[in-house]
């Protein structure tokens, strides 16, 4: 399901909506990642959308409008952290959507994945979970982070030998 950005900044509300249903799972999950308190993800969650819905006149047509919303959700997540004066959720949440005989396999080995992300910077653990769960590119992690293409291949190749060496893997 393709959102048609041109109609998305005209305000038209069914593709609003498309885009809302396409997004709002993921933005959830994304910011659970960083505030960790349900009622909370789901009012910064809202107000990223109804951001993203007021303010469309500065979306760039041009560019990756996930990862435009993705830096407004993870914006309102840390100012959120700033006014609550919260500590960061360091907790990785995977979903599984597996059948029920392999769940027991599939958590041990999630949990020793949670545990060696969670050791991570909190920089190199957004990138990460941008890139593999969310799929988006350098440039645009680069967007939502604020930071270069550059920096962010730096970034996730460094979390990457830090994850290889946590868990035991062969490094090249």
């Amino acid at each position: 399901m393709e959102i048609n950005i041109d109609l998305l900044i005209k305000g038209d509300t069914g593709e609003f909506e498309k885009f809302v249903h396409i997004y709002r799972v993921s933005a959830e999950i994304f910011a659970m990642n960083i505030v960790h308190d349900n009622y909370l993800v789901e009012d910064i969650v809202q107000d990223s959308f109804a951001k993203l819905y007021v303010y469309r006149d500065k979306i760039n047509p041009d560019k990756s409008l996930k990862a435009y919303f993705f830096s407004i959700v993870k914006n309102l997540a840390i100012d959120n952290i700033r006014k609550s004066k919260k500590v960061m959720y360091k907790e990785f949440e995977i979903i599984d959507t597996v059948s029920p005989e392999n769940i027991m396999l599939k958590q041990e080995r999630n949990n020793f994945i949670n545990e060696n992300i969670n050791n991570l910077k909190p920089l190199q653990r957004y990138a990460i979970y941008l890139y593999v769960y969310e799929n988006l590119n350098y440039k645009e992690i680069g967007t939502v982070l604020g930071k270069t293409d550059k920096q962010i291949k730096a970034i996730i190749f460094r979390a990457r030998k830090k994850l290889k060496k946590n868990m035991g893997l062969v490094i090249d």
